[in-house]
């Protein structure tokens, strides 16, 4: 796969690169030449989605952290139904707190190796779009969150969050896994598991459990410490010495004289007096010491439990002079790629959204819908998706994913669902990324709010930093950032006097996290942390003493967060190849425009790097893409069409339209089609193979795959004085259920092959269908719902494709749309009723009057889009074709 990649790369960017050499074409023989072409184009598709597991998502630890990474497809077969336990670090690969925390949690994964038979170690990476699910269905709203999953568990529910204490240091988690550990033991009594249980009051000596045993170490602790426990689980790696807790009231340690916890009592076999007293408190690391010292055994754990991994060295070799300015700007991507991150990642994450946290995202998406500088189709879905958030009492996370989903698919998509960093890209993929991108939301939203409503009487500088609060505090992810954000906006009423404090108040606020994240390991080498903005990308920001000019920084904010870039503007090719994009789709502020637009031209004051880093990456460019991969490929089929429930699209130049002309068919020549203006026809499919994207994403192979006379989809009829409408295109996998009327093309068994199938349907099954949709000349349905109808037999004629059933609550029958015409069934469609003959008595009068209104209403549909072509002659096909005259 790395090899096409390479061969993918320079065959995209053979003509960006600066060598002149000839690349020769590699020459394919006629009978390899298909297949190979074919698994060609299917790794290209599949390229984007193999590099997108490597953006922003690495794991936080290595293999040799004894910490088993786990994801959706392996949890539960991990976690459920074992014999042991585990303790799951739920993380997020952007959050700061998380990347810190990570040392910790792998130091206590290799201090508690030895209980690998009773506890497993494992981390979950929340920011990989797979593992969405799987920490929605924990209730992992903040990040990190510890979970231990008990013996046996069954579902997420088992899970418990280790919130007791601070579990900030590797010993701390060790004592509170130990906890865990017992208290489950108490709960279950595994038989496997060691004895956890304190000594009795009435026992004066101590009874050994294991017949092997030659010592027993007591440990003196209250109910509620957990040292016994860790203790017990280490010396588990041997069976000479047993470990038993008992209470500090208990005769065993007072008559002995140890009054502090935890304390020690070594006993042999056969005799009550203590090898060992302890003197005062020890600590897990004495104890081991201890007990291997006084009976000779080898200490359990080969290192010292204390021992903490030295700090990164903070990232002090950087100076800001010596940083290319030019990567400094905000961009559209940035800002597209954290709201849409927001959207389907974060917010998503919570079961419920209900009371203040509702409260709070009813008040941030309206004030995105409203500030952001964003296109008309993007500020369109936000305002909806604000609509719809005000509208509702409770919101569950299907519902919400549901909603934007739809808001999607009906404004063509403007959020990308796989993220693209440009300005926010860091040198590596656990730097900047998601949390940059908040940043610039929040400033973006504040300096916009200001320019927009300032003059306003009733303008609120509080509005936004309030709303910005709200979302931070109930939403965003790394919890250690959000409880340090709501410290300073607690005092956000004492320090907002005026309209420009809403500004200032972020922009200050953004300086002292920085301060506090100077030299920390989140920090990105190329891009410290120190107070923005720097003196070379504002030089009179500064005063003479050093200090900051607030009026000069307002207006560099302003003048900063107002000029955003886009994907026409020449910017620095990111250093590292870590993102899923290949492409560049260039739009206009007004208007979307397929175009791709030109290569991304590197600065000339950064031309020494480029150099550098063209040498290492054969001298290619990397280009970014706005959408995702689904997108880019539906975009290619749409390049001909024009939408059937609306005008054209606005584009400036190759705006296509499609026009119905006729096909004649007989039983003996079945499929004949003419097309009007084929030689445009043929003009703009050469043009568009011209182009770097034919290059890219080769189209779904097309088969009409009709075996007799083109019929209906799902009445599998041809009635007379009815017209078929199509052809309608739909990608079919071919592993799927197949419908017999169509033609399963071969396949060499190697590889899964969807296809763009074409289709035709009456206007009577279509309509009433529920779940078909179409734009242009495709499908915009899910081909499970057509399989779904293909499955259901016809109670009428015995045939498949049924479609519609009975809305009475204990009819079962499913029947096609023209058969139910025929035989009495009531289907109304602006009364929404569909019902049997058998329970239709009731309805007749509601039948009879609104059917002709509906018929009246989907003729005059249809002779409205039609008025511009032929007559409708029945019996015949209507054949959508394309018709080249834009340009």
């Amino acid at each position: 796969l790395k090899h096409v990649i390479v061969t993918y790369y320079k065959f995209l960017n053979l003509k960006n690169c600066s060598s002149k050499r000839k690349v020769q074409r590699p020459t394919m023989n006629k009978t390899g030449g298909g297949h190979l072409i074919m698994l060609f184009s299917l790794l290209v598709l599949l390229i984007p989605a193999v590099t997108y597991a490597e953006v922003g998502v690495e794991s936080l630890f290595s293999a040799t952290d004894q910490v088993h990474s786990l994801d959706k497809n392996s949890f539960d077969q991990f976690v459920y139904n074992q014999d042991y336990a585990t303790v799951v670090d739920f993380y997020s690969s952007w959050c700061g707190a998380c990347i810190n925390f990570a040392p910790t949690y792998s130091e206590m994964a290799i201090n508690v190796k030895g209980w690998h038979r009773y506890v497993k170690v494992a981390a979950v990476n929340c920011a990989s779009m797979v593992n969405r699910e799987l920490c929605t269905a924990n209730s992992v709203y903040f990040y990190p969150s510890l979970k231990y999953f008990k013996y046996n568990s069954k579902a997420a529910s088992d899970g418990v969050s280790m919130t007791a204490g601070a579990l900030h240091t590797a010993d701390s988690i060790v004592l509170s896994l130990a906890k865990s550990v017992a208290s489950d033991w108490n709960e279950q009594k595994p038989v496997n598991w060691p004895n956890f249980a304190f000594i009795p009051i009435t026992q004066t000596v101590p009874e050994y459990h294991s017949p092997w045993a030659k010592y027993i170490a007591v440990v003196v602790q209250s109910r509620e410490e957990s040292m016994a426990a860790a203790i017990t689980l280490d010396l588990t790696s041997q069976y000479l010495v047993e470990c038993r807790p008992v209470e500090p009231s208990h005769p065993m340690a007072s008559s002995r004289g140890v009054r502090h916890t935890p304390g020690l009592l070594i006993f042999t076999r056969g005799s009550d007096a203590p090898l060992f007293i302890s003197t005062g408190s020890m600590s897990r690391a004495e104890i081991l010491s201890t007990i291997s010292r006084v009976t000779g055994i080898k200490n359990p754990v080969p290192r010292d439990p204390n021992y903490i991994s030295p700090p990164a060295s903070p990232n002090t070799d950087v100076v800001v002079a010596d940083q290319n300015l030019s990567n400094f700007f905000v961009h559209i991507s940035d800002l597209k790629s954290g709201i849409s991150y927001m959207i389907l990642h974060e917010i998503p994450l919570r079961p419920v959204i209900e009371g203040e946290p509702l409260n709070a995202l009813q008040k941030f998406f309206a004030l995105l819908a409203k500030y952001m500088p964003f296109d008309w189709r993007l500020k369109s879905l936000l305002s909806e998706l604000s609509a719809y958030a005000n509208s509702q009492k409770s919101i569950t996370s299907q519902q919400w994913s549901h909603h934007f989903n739809a808001l999607q698919w009906k404004y063509e998509r403007p959020l990308p669902t796989e993220p693209v960093w440009v300005a926010c890209n860091g040198s590596s993929p656990q730097y900047r990324g998601y949390p940059c991108s908040v940043w610039l939301i929040f400033h973006t939203l504040t300096v916009h709010a200001y320019k927009i409503d300032n003059n306003l009487p009733d303008f609120n500088p509080t509005e936004v930093p309030a709303a910005i609060y709200g979302y931070i505090k109930h939403f965003f992810g790394c919890r250690f950032c959000a409880e340090n954000f709501g410290r300073s906006a607690i005092k956000m009423s004492k320090e907002i006097h005026n309209k420009q404090d809403e500004i200032l108040w972020l922009w200050s606020s953004h300086n002292r996290a920085n301060y506090h994240l100077k030299g920390d390991k989140t920090e990105d080498p190329r891009f410290p942390k120190n107070p923005f903005p720097y003196p070379k990308l504002c030089p009179e920001c500064r005063k003479m003493d050093g200090s900051f000019d607030e009026d000069k920084v307002l207006e560099f904010l302003i003048r900063f967060y107002t000029d955003i870039k886009s994907y026409d503007v020449a910017t620095p090719a990111p250093l590292v190849l870590h993102t899923n994009s290949f492409l560049t789709a260039g739009e206009n502020r007004n208007y979307p425009d397929l175009r791709p637009s030109s290569p991304i031209k590197m600065p000339a004051s950064n031309a020494k790097s480029v150099r550098k880093v063209s040498k290492k990456r054969k001298k290619l460019y990397h280009m970014y893409e706005e959408a995702d991969h689904e997108r880019r490929v539906k975009e290619i089929m749409e390049r001909f069409v024009k939408t059937t429930n609306g005008p054209p699209r606005k584009a400036p130049v190759r705006t296509t339209l499609f026009r119905k002309c006729k096909a004649n068919f007989n039983q003996t020549s079945y499929l004949k089609m003419e097309i009007i203006l084929p030689q445009a026809y043929v003009n703009i499919q050469n043009r568009i193979r011209q182009k770097r994207l034919k290059k890219v994403f080769m189209p779904i192979p097309y088969t009409t795959s009709l075996v007799g006379p083109p019929i209906c989809a799902l009445c599998q009829k041809v009635e007379q004085n009815t017209t078929l409408y199509g052809p309608y295109h739909i990608c079919i996998d071919e592993a799927s259920f197949w419908p017999p009327f169509l033609f399963k093309p071969t396949n060499n068994g190697t590889i899964t092959q969807r296809y763009s199938t074409a289709l035709f349907f009456h206007e009577i099954c279509f309509f009433y269908s529920p779940g078909l949709f179409i734009r242009g000349h495709l499908m915009s349905c899910e081909p499970e719902t057509l399989i779904k109808y293909w499955k259901q037999k016809c109670t009428v004629c015995n045939v498949e494709g049924a479609s519609i059933s009975c809305a009475h609550t204990n009819c079962n029958l499913t029947v096609h749309p023209m058969c139910a015409k025929n035989c009495g069934w009531i289907l109304d469609l602006l009364a929404s009723v569909v019902r049997c003959d058998t329970h239709a008595l009731n309805e007749k009068l509601i039948f009879q009057e609104h059917y002709l209104r509906q018929m009246e209403l989907l003729s005059s549909t249809t002779s409205s889009e039609d008025s511009d072509t032929d007559t409708d002659v029945p019996g015949q096909i209507k054949w959508l074709s394309v018709d080249s005259d834009a340009e």
